[in-house]
């Protein structure tokens, strides 16, 4: 089965990037969105944090999206006074490279050792570029600090 949700427009995908990720005003025109064997997905509540994405619970437990909108970093690198490490190329990069590296080398051990990939979504909401992972929902977040030095 295949996945979408709605904000205020469809996501359209899978997508594959293979090593470049497309601008979504470039390729919308021509993108279709999945028609067929549709599951509408609703996003519950914040699970995380990262870098790039922000991760969300979904209206199927079983599931996690992560969210991201890569031209909402700076176009050109800053220092990190603002707290902004990337800019919109290191967005895009780190989205295509996760993507690459889950639905490549580590493929056989999705549902093993790492949560299965589900795909990469795309839309445009609000006139901003919007990239979505959805993901088996792997369990609790780790918390690091419950770990001794001999654990980490």
């Amino acid at each position: 089965m295949k996945y979408i949700w709605t904000l205020d427009g469809d996501f359209t995908g899978p997508y594959t990037p293979d090593g470049h990720l497309p601008a979504l005003v470039e390729c919308t025109a021509t993108s279709t969105p999945i028609q067929s064997d549709v599951a509408l997905l609703a996003i519950t509540d914040f699970l995380n944090r990262g870098a790039i994405w922000d991760a969300f619970h979904l209206s199927d437990p079983s599931l996690i999206v992560k969210l991201t909108c890569p031209t909402s970093f700076s176009r050109i690198r800053q220092d990190d006074t603002h707290g902004q490490r990337f800019t919109e190329l290191d967005a895009r990069r780190s989205i295509t490279t996760e993507h690459d590296v889950l639905a490549g080398s580590l493929l056989d051990l999705q549902n093993h050792v790492v949560p299965a990939l589900v795909g990469l979504f795309g839309s445009v909401q609000e006139g901003r570029e919007m990239w979505a992972m959805v993901m088996e929902h792997a369990g609790k977040p780790i918390q690091i600090e419950e770990y001794t030095e001999a654990d980490k």
